[in-house]
This record gives C-alpha cells, structure tokens and sequence, in this order.
C-alpha cells in the first residue's frame, strides 16, 4: 500500500522569509545557507506527517488557535511556525529565533 503524501502549504511570507534567511546565511557561507534550505524542506515534511509534534502556541493569535512551532533541523536558532491542517500543515512563517515573533505572529 503507497504511503499518503502529505502537503505542505505555505504563506507567501514564508518565500521571503526563505530568501532573507538564506541571503543573510550565504553572505558568511554559501554551502551553509544550501544546507540550511534543505534542512528546512526536511522539517518542512517531517512535521507535516505527524503536525502534532510542534509546541502548541495558540495565545499567540487568536485567529490561528492551531498554531504550533518547530526548530528547522540542525539550525535550532530558525524556527518555523504552522497550522495543521487536513492533509498536511500550512507554514505561517519561518523566522529567527531572536525576531519579535509575538508582534510578526499576531500580525498573521
């Protein structure tokens, strides 16, 4: 029996969030930034598999009461932010752990 394959959705913040991140890692080291990007597409399928294994975090916007994080893998400083959804997740955003996530969330 094939696997069901999960969908991953993304919030049109989320491509600039992608782009700031791997311009500002690339500056240092280029392979890194690639790494990064990868590293986060794999969290990016990981979670949506199994979406409940985020931190919850609904106080954070009451208009995404579903609203969980997870650290990228192996780059714990960027954390992505997501709802589940059915079939999959939606990435609210991807951001550094040392932005204000509070005001950039409720903003969402």
């Amino acid at each position: 029996m094939k696997a069901m394959s999960m969908h991953v959705h993304r919030r049109p913040a989320v491509r600039n969030d992608l782009i700031d991140m791997y311009m500002h890692i690339a500056r240092d080291n280029r392979d890194a930034a690639e790494r990064f990007l990868d590293a986060v597409e794999a969290t990016f399928k990981s979670v949506a598999e199994m979406p409940g294994m985020g931190t919850a975090l609904p106080e954070l916007n009451p208009r995404l009461p579903l609203l969980r994080r997870i650290p990228v893998k192996a780059f714990h400083n960027y954390v992505i932010y997501y709802v589940p959804t059915d079939g999959g997740i939606q990435v609210i955003r991807v951001l550094h752990a040392a932005r204000n996530r509070d005001w950039l969330l409720k903003r969402e």
